[in-house]
């Protein structure tokens, strides 16, 4: 089967960047490029409540996962390749949760799974999709971080055994590089990083300030796409699309593959 996943960070307005114009840059680059499935993050109340908001914009293609429509950290599928099976969110238990001077709390730290099936084939696969901590306490955020990677482990193998299901993604902004703390025990849990397995691939950082170019290298990238799973994955491409810099502080970034 062909599957194409993308995730991208698109940089909440609660507390940081108002959405302004930004949510239909987004909706321009995901309606453009067409991921089979899509994972967000920062998407918080001010991008549901938007004059023309993105999950509307983006309708006519993609179904939200799940009936709240609250989540941060969202999946989306594209409703004529997919349907959704099962889902549900769950919180990090050390994430660092942020008040707000407009009320409520901040829902960044969580994963939202959705165990999804191909609609011609039948065939499933499990994608959580998560956004790990960032605090200013440097040695509290690799302690979050630790915790949440082991959580989000964890998770990934009790879904695939409760599901029985033998391909699982887990993609999304996880604030830290290839080699740090959470990704490098994924890493040494039986996850791949799709990025390392891709025929094609670009060398760029994944974020910057708002409007300015991309970090460094892929040695920088904060966001990826790693893959668990005895079911044999091809990657075709790996990308990092850098042409929306007025969006986010983060670029979208996608994986196209062969899932046998």
């Amino acid at each position: 089967m062909e599957l194409k996943i993308m995730t991208f960070n698109v940089l909440n307005g609660w507390n940081t960047t108002k959405i302004g114009e930004r949510d239909d840059l987004a909706a321009e680059v995901i309606l453009s490029e067409r991921p089979h499935v899509l994972c967000l993050q920062e998407f918080d109340p001010c991008y549901r409540m938007a004059d023309a908001p993105l999950q509307e914009l983006i309708a006519s293609r993609y179904t939200e996962v799940g009936d709240a429509h609250t989540s941060w950290n969202p999946i989306f599928y594209d409703h004529n390749k997919l349907r959704a099976v099962e889902f549900s969110e769950v919180p990090f238990a050390r994430g660092t949760v942020y008040n707000y001077s407009q009320g409520g709390l901040s829902g960044f730290r969580t994963i939202f799974y959705a165990l999804l099936e191909t609609l011609d084939t039948g065939k499933r696969f499990l994608v959580l999709n998560l956004h790990y901590d960032m605090c200013k306490d440097r040695e509290l955020c690799l302690e979050n971080q630790a915790d949440e990677s082991r959580q989000a482990v964890a998770l990934a193998e009790q879904l695939s055994a409760q599901y029985g299901v033998d391909a699982l993604f887990v993609t999304g902004d996880y604030n830290a590089r290839i080699d740090g703390v959470p990704t490098a025990y994924m890493l040494q849990n039986g996850f791949v990083d799709t990025h390392a397995l891709a025929a094609e691939r670009d060398d760029r950082g994944s974020c910057s300030k708002l409007g300015e170019p991309l970090w460094g290298g892929y040695d920088a990238a904060i966001d990826h796409i790693l893959y668990r799973g005895t079911r044999p994955l091809t990657v075709h491409r790996y990308q990092t699309v850098d042409s929306i810099r007025a969006a986010s502080d983060h670029a979208p970034v996608f994986a196209e593959m062969t899932l046998a």
